[in-house]
């Protein structure tokens, strides 16, 4: 802007106005940048809790009926505390937010890492049943032992937050199932 200001005959007020509309522009992607990295989990690079907030809103919005599901690793705590140390457990937890990602992305839904061990995610009901998705990786061999409880919005509840506790309380009544080795179910391992 200096240049074009310093120019003879310059506009000054277009230079402002230039500088102006870059400046703004500039400000634009930072900010979108800065919310990219807000909305996501660093270490598996999936979006994270605020990114699920961000996109239940949208959800809401547009009515779009879905199964949500919680997920949760079975024996992280062992696998960090074991000879590979903490490493193993973030390799451990990369492996499974890919095969995860994977399994649910092909449906049109949308995968996230709430911290820890805790994952979450979502499908439009029109694609399918979440559940079966999930029931299907559980036993795909190779992936991580996990546990999962499916909620379905709005027809469960309108408010998603109780869809979200619901799917919660799915998720450890089936954890203790399995740990207590109930018939149907994977054992899961001790934590």
């Amino acid at each position: 802007m200096e240049v074009i200001a310093g120019l003879d005959g310059a506009d000054h007020r277009r230079a402002a106005h230039v500088h102006t509309v870059i400046s703004a522009a500039a400000a634009g992607v930072a900010v979108e940048a800065w919310r990219d990295r807000a909305e996501q989990d660093e270490l598996t690079g999936l979006r994270n809790r605020a990114g699920w907030e961000q996109d239940a809103r949208a959800v809401t919005a547009q009515r779009l009926p879905i199964d949500y599901a919680s997920i949760d690793l079975d024996g992280l705590k062992a696998i960090n505390d074991g000879p590979g140390g903490h490493a193993a457990g973030d390799q451990l937890l990369r492996d499974f937010g890919r095969r995860l990602e994977i399994a649910v992305r092909g449906t049109g839904g949308s995968v996230y890492r709430y911290g820890g061990d805790e994952f979450s995610a979502t499908m439009p009901v029109s694609a399918g049943d979440l559940s079966a998705v999930l029931d299907q990786l559980v036993a795909t061999p190779g992936v991580a032992a996990f546990s999962h409880g499916v909620a379905r919005w709005p027809s469960e509840d309108l408010d998603v937050h109780t869809v979200v506790t619901k799917a919660d309380q799915r998720m450890y009544e089936r954890k203790r199932a399995r740990k207590a080795g109930a018939a149907g179910l994977p054992k899961a391992p001790a934590e």
